[in-house]
C-alpha cells in the first residue's frame, strides 16, 4: 500500500486567536470565513510549535487538541524563528510528507488531497499551489498565481508560498531550514535549498492557501527596498555557488540541456550541458517588456529575457567568443544589450539594525524582487488615493489597501507582477504607473 501518511506543521508566535481558524480549516468548523468543511484527506499528525509566545497560545493548544488528538505541541525555550521553529516541528514528524500552514493562514477543504494526488505522482519533488487572500472575513480579488517552477528564476524571486508539500527525506538531504533565515525568507531559502538536491517544484494550481492580509504579520512589514536587498545579499551569502552560477550535479538548475550542431560530428546533434563551465548573472539592458530570447553561441542554449525578468544566469562559453558574438558583444544603437550582473549590497549598520530587531512572526512572502528603483515625484510617506495617479481608481486603491499597499512607497518597492494580480492591470499598465510617480 502507498505510503501517503502526511504531518502538517504549524511555526507560531502569539497567534493564538488564529489556530481555531487554522484548525478548523482542517477538521471542518466555523471560522472566520464561516463554516469550512473538513479537509478531504487529513493529515495523521499536527505539530503547533511554539516559538516562545507570550500570549496563551499553549492554552489554545491544550483546547484544541483535545477536540483532535493527533495534534501536538511543542514549545522552544527561546524566540528564535520561524526557520529555527519549522526544523522543530519536523524533527518530531513521523509521516513520510510534510506540509506547513503558517499560524495565521488556512486550506481550502480540497487542498491536501489536491497536492497529496501531485505528491504521489512526483515523490521526490515538493508541491504547491497557489494563493488566495482574506481579510477580515472575506476572500479579497482573484486567485494569486505562483507561476511554473524555474530554479533560475527562484533565486532571484521567491514565486512559492511557505505551504508546501515535500518529502521529509528532502528536507534531511538538504538540512532544513537554513537557520540563518531567523528573521524572514526562511521559505524562499528552503525552496532554494531544496533545489540544490534535485527536489525541484511541481506546480497544480488553485487557490488552496488562504492567505490572511491583516496587518499582522512581518510581510508588510519586509516589502521595502531595503529589506529585499538585505534578503537578497543574505542568499547570495547562503548560496555562494549557486549565485556564481555554479550548480551541483543533481541540482534543479541542471535538468535542462541545450542542443546545438557540432562541426566535429558532421552535423550530428550534440548534446551540451549549460552550465557545466560555470555561470555567470547578466543584466539584460534592453527596454523590451515582452519575451526577448537570445541564442548562445557556444551551447546553443535559448536564454529569455525582458525589461521585467531580466537577470539571468549564462553559460560563461555564451559570454563572449572568438568565432562569433557572445552575448556581451551585442549592442543596440551603440548600447550593450547586457551586462554582468552586480547585486545590490546593504550596508552594515543597517544589517546590524535589522539583525537587532526581535522575531515576531512566522511569514508567507510568494514574491520577492532584488530590483529597488528609487522613488522620485511621490513622497515615500504619501498615502495612495484615488486620481493622483492616472488609471488610479477609487476601486484599485480599496484592493491595494486590502493586499497592505497603502503608500506609494510601498507600491513603488512591490513587484509589477504582484501589482498585476493584486489590481488586474497588465504589467506593463502597472510599470506605466510607476513610471509615472517617479517621474521617470
Amino acid at each position: 500500500m502507498t505510503d501517503r501518511s502526511l504531518t502538517l506543521i504549524v511555526p507560531s508566535f502569539n497567534n493564538a486567536r488564529y489556530l481555531p481558524d487554522l484548525i478548523n480549516s482542517v477538521f471542518g468548523g466555523e471560522t472566520s470565513l464561516g463554516e469550512m468543511k473538513p479537509q478531504t484527506l487529513l493529515p495523521d499528525q499536527i505539530i503547533i510549535a511554539d516559538d516562545c509566545s507570550t500570549d496563551n497560545t499553549e492554552e489554545v493548544v491544550s483546547a484544541l487538541s483535545q477536540l483532535h488528538n493527533i495534534i501536538e505541541y511543542v514549545r522552544l525555550s527561546k524566540n528564535s524563528g520561524t526557520a529555527i521553529t519549522s526544523n522543530e516541528a519536523i524533527k518530531r514528524a513521523k509521516c513520510r510528507f510534510i506540509t506547513r500552514i503558517d499560524s495565521d493562514d488556512m486550506r481550502e477543504s480540497y487542498s491536501f488531497e489536491n497536492m497529496m494526488v501531485a505528491q504521489l505522482s512526483y515523490p521526490t519533488s515538493y508541491i504547491y499551489d497557489d494563493v488566495m487572500i482574506f481579510v477580515n472575513g472575506q476572500r479579497k480579488g482573484k486567485v494569486w498565481p505562483m507561476g511554473e517552477y524555474d530554479f533560475e528564476k527562484l533565486l532571484h524571486r521567491n514565486s512559492n508560498h511557505a505551504g508546501i508539500m515535500f518529502p521529509k527525506s528532502a528536507w534531511e538531504m538538504c538540512g532544513g531550514y537554513p537557520e540563518e533565515f531567523w528573521d524572514g525568507r526562511d521559505d524562499w531559502s528552503f525552496n532554494v535549498a531544496l533545489g540544490t538536491i534535485g527536489c525541484c517544484g511541481i506546480h497544480i494550481g488553485g487557490g488552496g492557501y488562504l492567505y490572511r492580509r491583516e496587518q499582522q504579520n512581518r510581510t508588510v512589514k519586509n516589502s521595502s527596498a531595503e529589506r529585499q536587498r538585505y534578503y537578497y545579499q543574505k542568499m547570495i551569502d547562503h548560496f555562494p555557488n549557486l549565485y556564481s552560477g555554479r550548480f551541483p550535479m543533481a541540482c534543479c538548475g541542471n535538468r535542462g540541456k541545450a542542443t546545438t550542431v557540432s562541426p566535429s560530428t558532421n552535423g550530428a546533434v550534440a548534446t551540451i550541458l549549460a552550465g557545466s563551465a560555470g555561470m555567470t548573472l547578466l543584466q539584460y539592458n534592453g527596454e523590451n517588456y515582452g519575451k526577448e530570447t537570445y541564442f548562445g553561441p557556444v551551447t546553443g542554449t535559448a536564454y529569455v529575457f525582458s525589461k521585467v525578468s531580466n537577470i539571468k544566469n549564462v553559460d560563461n562559453r555564451d559570454l563572449t567568443t572568438s568565432k562569433s558574438k557572445g552575448l556581451l558583444d551585442l549592442m543596440d544603437h551603440g548600447k550593450a544589450i547586457f551586462s554582468v550582473y552586480n547585486p545590490p549590497v546593504i550596508s552594515q549598520p543597517v544589517v546590524e539594525q535589522i539583525k537587532s530587531t526581535e522575531v515576531t512572526s512566522s511569514e508567507t512572502t510568494p514574491e520577492i524582487t532584488p530590483e529597488t528603483p528609487p522613488a522620485g515625484n511621490v513622497e515615500e510617506s504619501t498615502p495612495i488615493k484615488s486620481g493622483q495617479v492616472s488609471g488610479v481608481t477609487a476601486k484599485i486603491v480599496k484592493l491595494l489597501e486590502t493586499a497592505g499597499i497603502t503608500t506609494w512607497e510601498k507600491f513603488y518597492d512591490t513587484d509589477s507582477a504582484v501589482l498585476s494580480e493584486i489590481i488586474g492591470k497588465s504589467v506593463d499598465a502597472v510599470d506605466l504607473i510607476k513610471k509615472e510617480i517617479s517621474g521617470e
